[in-house]
């Protein structure tokens, strides 16, 4: 997936989350590959599904690495220092502000809201981010 693809979302009813995407709903949708950005370096094939429901959306990552590399094990860390998948979304291009959310191995997670003010990319926590209003979240790590 490159920036500027348009992308088929499906919608599906809301179903339980185990994180390895073995539920039914995730046939409704195929994968859609990542593209490797660091250069030198192989092997490492990343893959995610979309899909939306009443209540929000749902991504499901799929990755291989020989070693995952974090050392950040608590939320609202950099984990962008770390192994980590990462979702924007900007349903506005001409508005300048988009959602990002982070996941590690560990289930740590980074939620931003990022204005672009004037060229400036600020970084916003959200407000009362508890109970229904927090992301629902499950990472299955596959091996040692």
């Amino acid at each position: 997936m490159d920036i500027g693809d348009t992308l088929k979302v499906y919608a599906t009813p809301d179903f339980p989350l185990n994180g390895k995407g073995d539920h039914a709903n995730w046939a409704r949708t195929s994968w859609d590959s990542l593209h490797q950005v660091d250069a030198g370096v192989t092997g490492y094939a990343s893959q995610f599904k979309i899909l939306y429901s009443p209540t929000g959306i749902y991504v499901l990552f799929q990755g291989k690495d020989k070693k995952i590399t974090t050392q950040f094990a608590e939320d609202f860390e950099d984990l962008f220092k770390g192994d980590v998948f990462e979702v924007f979304f900007h349903p506005k291009p001409t508005t300048p502000l988009y959602f990002e959310y982070e996941i590690n191995a560990l289930g740590k997670e980074l939620v931003l809201m990022i204005p672009n003010l004037n060229g400036k990319y600020v970084g916003w926590r959200p407000w009362h981010y508890e109970g229904n209003r927090k992301v629902l979240k499950q990472v299955y790590v596959k091996g040692g």
